[in-house]
């Protein structure tokens, strides 16, 4: 048979005078915060939300008009389009999570040395 429960069911559980038994004795209520600083907080997040939302749109933007002055080049000086994946994949292989994760060549080989137990070597 199932224990009774602590208080009637579809009652809020309410106790009077200290923390919720489920919590911890280090637990302690957070102070109320005062009208000012909620307001304070309040048009806060009127400023700051806008602001974010326009330096999305503007980098958004900036990325767009780069890639559409990009390709705008590369149409009339086609010429220029090999030169420019080269020292875009010159650019590429330096990062961590580019075409070959950041490591040169991006056939690197690292196996157990086979001289010394522990110890690997690497071949790129």
């Amino acid at each position: 048979m199932p224990a009774a429960s602590p208080h009637p069911p579809g009652q809020p559980y309410v106790q009077l005078g200290g923390p919720s038994p489920y919590l911890g004795a280090e637990w302690e209520a957070q102070p109320n915060r005062s009208r000012r600083v909620l307001i304070l907080c309040h048009v806060g997040m009127l400023i700051h939300f806008p602001v974010h939302v326009a330096m999305f749109l503007a980098v958004f933007a900036f990325i767009l008009a780069f890639s559409l002055v990009g390709e705008f080049v590369f149409v009339v000086f086609f010429f220029l389009e090999k030169p420019a994946f080269r020292l875009l994949d010159r650019g590429l292989v330096s990062l961590p999570s580019g075409p070959s994760g950041g490591r040169r060549g991006g056939n690197c080989v690292t196996r157990a040395s086979p001289a010394s137990p522990g110890a690997v070597s690497r071949r790129c």
